[in-house]
């Protein structure tokens, strides 16, 4: 069992959540879901995952709050 299984496995890498700070804390909504779900959208410039709460839209393109444009 590996990455496709539902069972966590000890090959697994663990989750860091600390490395978007603008995604959900939440292990239920992981990038595919808030994608597939119209929660959040890419930022265009560092192609992270961000929830909509968050990003910033100038002239149709989103931006992440670390590369919002003034």
């Amino acid at each position: 069992m590996g990455f496709g299984s539902r069972k966590p496995n000890s090959n697994d890498p663990p989750k860091d959540l600390s490395d978007n700070p603008w995604m959900s804390k939440d292990d239920c909504l992981d990038r595919v879901t808030v994608l597939l779900n119209g929660l959040g959208s890419r930022c265009s410039i560092c192609k992270r995952v961000i929830m909509n709460r968050h990003l910033t839209c100038k002239d149709g393109i989103y931006y992440c709050p670390d590369h919002k444009p003034k």
